[in-house]
């Protein structure tokens, strides 16, 4: 009997056993699942619609604000702190942020000459939670505090942008010379003048110079030939596409001047690629009167390069040579 008792009491204690194993293997199975373990971590990317703008113009910033972490976050939660941009955060936020997923705020800054020569803006990311606040003895009922929270990896929290700044000093205006009261018979007048440059953004300004040599007097019915001269008075800038125009005396015309001088409307069109700094390009052209003229004769030349909206005019009086008359014959006797 005493042994049947044991057996009896061991079999109980199995069938116990066996009842508790069955009842944790469902619990694991489709029961309550265990709690989520993992990092929460944020990062912001910053960047600028133009690279390179002229002071005064606008620049519009973009922030990006990932959620890089194995948790989902709070939008609501997100703080973006940027000092010299004033930020628009997103129309509608959603209800979380998951991983992998991410936001994006927006804004604009007016650059200033102070800017120049680079606009250099950073952006700052966290995130926050309120924590209700430890009961005192003056008051019961206080608002939540809210506090930082720990970021998984907090060199990612910061992010800069660069937009260069460029600045145009004024341009010196020369005034041009007084021209002469008086001409003489046989001299050579030239006046130069010279317009104020207007300001190109982000292009250097060549200085460029027209400059003429012509026979100070001429003949009617022979050829003239008359030198033009383009110079760039620039130390360090390259004149690119210049292009300088002579206006064709009246009565005369062009017989001779190179192939890559063209003539249109009675303008000659000098075109060059480019003139490098402290360097001339110098065209001869050949001139016949086609029909009677004046006894002056007055050359016009225009010179304009890129990026230089000034030109640098300049004009040239001759004189036409009187054919001498033929001596009368002596009477003697």
């Amino acid at each position: 009997m005493p042994q049947t008792g044991i057996s009896r009491a061991f079999s109980c204690l199995a069938a116990a056993l066996t009842l508790m194993l069955a009842l944790a293997g469902g619990a694991l199975a489709g029961g309550t699942p265990e709690p989520k373990t993992g990092l929460t971590d944020i990062a912001v990317s910053k960047t600028s619609d133009q690279n390179r703008v002229p002071a005064g113009t606008p620049v519009r910033w973009t922030v990006a604000v990932s959620n890089t972490g194995d948790l989902p976050v709070d939008p609501s939660s997100i703080v973006v702190s940027d000092p010299g941009v004033e930020l628009t955060p997103p129309a509608k936020l959603p209800a979380s942020l998951a991983p992998g997923e991410s936001l994006v705020w927006s804004g604009t800054s007016q650059t200033t000459e102070a800017d120049c020569p680079t606009l250099r803006n950073t952006v700052e990311v966290w995130l926050t939670e309120a924590v209700a606040p430890t009961k005192g003895k003056t008051s019961s009922k206080q608002p939540p505090e809210v506090v930082r929270v720990p970021d998984a990896r907090p060199e990612n929290d910061r992010s800069s942008a660069e937009v260069g700044v460029v600045c145009v000093p004024p341009p010196v205006v020369t005034p041009p010379p007084a021209a002469p009261s008086s001409t003489e018979p046989g001299t050579t007048v030239t006046i130069v003048s010279e317009t104020p440059p207007t300001v190109v953004a982000l292009c250097p300004r060549p200085l460029a110079h027209i400059g003429m040599v012509a026979p100070r007097r001429w003949r009617q019915g022979r050829p003239l030939r008359v030198a033009i001269a383009v110079h760039n008075r620039s130390r360090t800038v390259t004149a690119e596409r210049v292009v300088a125009r002579y206006r064709i005396p009246r009565g005369f015309a062009v017989i001779r001047r190179p192939r890559r001088v063209g003539v249109q409307h009675g303008v000659v069109v000098i075109p060059r690629t480019h003139i490098a700094p402290r360097q001339s390009s110098v065209v001869w052209l050949t001139l016949r009167p086609v029909r009677p003229t004046g006894r002056r004769t007055v050359h016009r030349a225009s010179v304009k390069a890129h990026c230089d909206s000034s030109r640098s005019a300049g004009t040239i009086t001759t004189l036409q040579r009187s054919r001498p008359r033929p001596a009368a014959p002596r009477v003697t006797g």
